[in-house]
Formats: C-alpha cells, structure tokens, sequence
C-alpha cells in the first residue's frame, strides 16, 4: 500500500534525510528491485530495513549498496541480533544516526 508506506515515511521523518526515497512493489523482491535499479542509476543506495532476512537476501545479491538495519525500540525485530549485524550492515537505532 504506497499510500500508507509514504505516510509511515513523513511520518517517521525519513523525507527529511532522504529525497529520493522508493518504495518496494509488493509481491517482487526488494533485492531484485534494488538490482535493477543499481543497474540504471550510478547515485549511490543505501537500502534500510528492519528485517535481517531482507537485508541477507540483499546482500547476497552483492549489489553495491550500503545496506542498513533500523532496530526500532519496541519492534519485534529489534529483539535478536544477527550474526551479520555490524559486519554486513550497519545497525541504528534511529533515523538521526544516518
């Protein structure tokens, strides 16, 4: 739902760092959607994501991008680390660390 997406994004305030920001096709792999558009584009990506199975698959594409995973307090995600974590991706707490 792009219309929910962009008001999650305004209001996390996320527009304020970013001017560029894309939101993924649901149902089509944010990693093969990252591929193709580093394939077209030399501006440098960075791909932010709470969920370390999205962040791995990206990953293992090994696609040229900075790879960054959000821990939000209170997230069912943040709870577990990943053996990845700081070592294939940056991990942040919050938008401000970017």
């Amino acid at each position: 739902d792009a219309k929910a997406q962009t008001q999650r994004i305004i209001a996390a305030g996320l527009h304020a760092y970013v001017s560029d920001i894309r939101i993924a096709i649901p149902g089509y792999p944010k990693s093969v959607q990252l591929s193709e558009l580093a394939n077209v584009t030399s501006t440098p990506i960075v791909f932010i994501d709470d969920n370390p199975c999205e962040l791995m698959a990206v990953y293992k594409t090994k696609i040229q991008i900075d790879l960054v995973r959000i821990k939000r307090e209170g997230q069912p995600l943040a709870k577990a680390d990943h053996e990845l974590d700081d070592h294939a991706w940056r991990v942040i707490y919050s938008l401000e660390e970017l």
